[in-house]
């Protein structure tokens, strides 16, 4: 399943000094697969459970964050101090679990970074960064008054 999305814009910033920190939160989740919305199942019943889209083995080994990330279909940019500034949606357009991704990166992810998406039926969509937390915020479009 999925939900269609056009990556717009993202303006994100880790530190370099949290970089591995954050690599081992994400390659961690290689063992936490029982949170994925993902499945495998056999005769009716559930077999295994794991994130959407995300190749779990791969995952677990990665070698660096820019690695870990691809296998949740994103691409990572970093600056000449090795801090983390580019984050970018990679080749498929459906989103599978990076909420919980953006939930285990949070507390090491700048105040006020944001994600931005344009999503099904053209619903504007952002996840948003602040006191070590990810949120989901839905846009509003405002016609002016004429």
């Amino acid at each position: 399943m999925g939900y269609y999305i056009q990556y717009l814009h993202a303006d994100i910033f880790i530190d370099g000094k949290d970089v591995d920190s954050v690599y081992k939160a994400v390659t961690n989740l290689a063992n936490e697969t029982h949170r994925g919305s993902g499945f495998v199942a056999q005769g009716g019943k559930i077999k295994s459970k794991h994130f959407a889209f995300v190749d779990t083995e791969a995952l677990r080994q990665s070698k660096t964050l820019e690695e870990a990330l691809e296998q949740w279909h994103w691409k990572v940019g970093f600056d000449d101090e090795d801090n983390l500034t580019g984050l970018y949606f990679l080749d498929t357009q459906k989103l599978g679990d990076e909420a919980i991704l953006f939930e285990t990166i949070a507390p090491w992810v700048k105040d006020g970074s944001f994600i931005l998406l344009a999503g099904e039926e053209g619903a504007i969509s952002r996840w948003y960064f602040k006191d070590g937390v990810c949120k989901t915020q839905w846009a509003t479009l405002v016609f002016e008054d004429v």
